[in-house]
């Protein structure tokens, strides 16, 4: 790899590790914990390769704490379980929306797949419920015209 990249890639490392560290602000000026979600907007490759690409100038850099925090949120994306459109689409999801539990619609399940789709982030079970719980508490920029709806079965 070029220098120039291991450097940049250094650099947003440096940027994830921060943000599991001490949170993203929302929209509402509230700090929450950093999410797989929030890496992919930042990061367009997986965690484990940027760990793996990045570990040994990070521990030149960083203290031991930095790096467990690091690790241990890589080793919390390896066990994530892959999904499917075909799954998704297939099973009804209930959710709790104030005080009264209702089913998740076709149309937001596509909503979601296509935010992930459009943001290429890998469709796991961890995303699709972080990405479902920001789009049900209007917490996602959509750009309001889905253009083009996931494939679905």
């Amino acid at each position: 790899m070029k220098k120039n990249n291991v450097v940049k890639r250094v650099e947003l490392a440096k940027i994830v590790i921060d943000s599991i560290k001490n949170g993203v602000i929302n929209d509402e000026g509230d700090i929450r914990e950093f999410d797989i979600v929030d890496y992919y907007q930042l990061v367009k490759i997986s965690p484990t390769r940027l760990y793996d690409t990045t570990v040994e100038e990070l521990r030149n850099e960083l203290d031991e704490e930095s790096m467990k925090v690091f690790r241990s949120f890589v080793l919390k994306s390896l066990n994530d379980i892959k999904n499917t459109v075909k799954g998704i689409m297939e099973v009804k999801h209930s959710v709790l929306v104030d005080g009264i539990v209702r089913e998740i619609t076709d149309e937001e399940k596509k909503s979601v797949l296509f935010y992930l789709k459009s943001n290429k982030i890998p469709l796991t079970a961890n995303t699709y419920a972080l990405t479902l719980r920001r789009y049900l508490n209007n917490e996602l920029s959509m750009d309001g015209k889905v253009k083009e709806l996931v494939k679905c079965p």
